[in-house]
């Protein structure tokens, strides 16, 4: 069984102008243009006859012609929201080195979606038992490999789902009779498709509401406070900095949770310097850091 959408199904339809990058996955453009009709899309692909295809050049593609395995993509870093990368860690000459250098190109709360052969499907075992292994060119990975390597890459939250399964399980189900691991019937699923956040999603949630400049001001004052650097002119700047751009005292909360060293000092510094200025609001709002 193979999943129609792919990796499709990681994205949720909308109008936001979001950026996105098909890195070797052409076979995506036209499902992820009906889902983001407003996304500016870019592709990088060794092969100019697919840059030239007219089902995709309609599909308002900004394509490159050029091999990722030994050319790093030529964006800047943090441009992308969405990296489909489709068949990178199999075919990568340096996967280490191909998902660090997508890493770089994803903005603070962006996502790199792809997939991989499984090592551990029972058609994989049961080759190696015969003493076969026809994979020369491509690498194969165990969810747990792939993980290591993904956190190597500094990718934070990793979401798995099959994308080539069994329709009967019943062979992976016999190699765990005797012993093999099978959580998530991973001894059935040939290939696996994942979501890669750049940030965990509270920190992401929390960068996409500022700027980053915005964002650096409220962390340098927080810091401020917490290690008593002029405590309440820096509170001060901190409160007038939320009534300048809007910032609700919860996200400030929040904030600080994320980044504070000492929680409970902190804590009691903000409530302290949110009631000597009649702050009330963030008062409660930091009593729930």
């Amino acid at each position: 069984m193979i999943k129609k959408n792919g990796l499709g199904e990681f994205v949720a339809a909308g109008e936001l102008p979001l950026k996105v990058l098909f890195v070797e996955s052409a076979e995506y453009i036209v499902d992820f243009r009906q889902k983001l009709p407003n996304a500016e899309f870019y592709a990088v692909t060794r092969h100019e006859e697919v840059a030239e295809l007219a089902e995709l050049t309609r599909q308002r593609v900004n394509f490159t012609v050029a091999d990722f395995r030994l050319e790093k993509p030529n964006y800047p870093e943090g441009f992308f929201d969405i990296i489909v990368a489709a068949p990178v860690p199999t075919i990568s000459y340096e996967p280490y080195d191909t998902l660090m250098a997508l890493n770089r190109l994803l903005a603070e709360t962006g996502f790199l979606l792809t997939h991989f052969w499984n090592v551990r499907y029972h058609g994989v075992i049961n080759a190696l038992a015969k003493g076969e292994f026809p994979y020369r060119s491509e690498h194969l990975y165990a969810k747990g490999e792939m993980v290591r390597l993904l956190n190597d890459t500094l990718y934070k939250e990793i979401v798995f789902t099959p994308l080539e399964r069994d329709d009967d399980e019943s062979i992976g189900e016999a190699l765990a009779e005797v012993g093999f691991a099978n959580f998530s019937a991973d001894l059935s699923t040939r290939r696996w498709m994942l979501k890669a956040s750049r940030s965990k999603s509270e920190v992401a949630a929390l960068k996409s509401l500022y700027t980053p400049e915005v964002r650096k001001r409220i962390g340098r004052l927080l810091h401020r406070i917490e290690y008593e650097v002029e405590t309440e002119n820096s509170a001060k700047e901190l409160f007038t900095l939320a009534e300048q751009e809007f910032i609700f005292p919860d996200y400030i909360a929040d904030f600080a949770r994320e980044i504070t060293v000492n929680r409970e000092r902190m804590k009691s510094k903000l409530i302290s310097c949110a009631k000597k200025m009649g702050r009330e609001d963030f008062a409660s709002a930091f009593a729930e850091i």
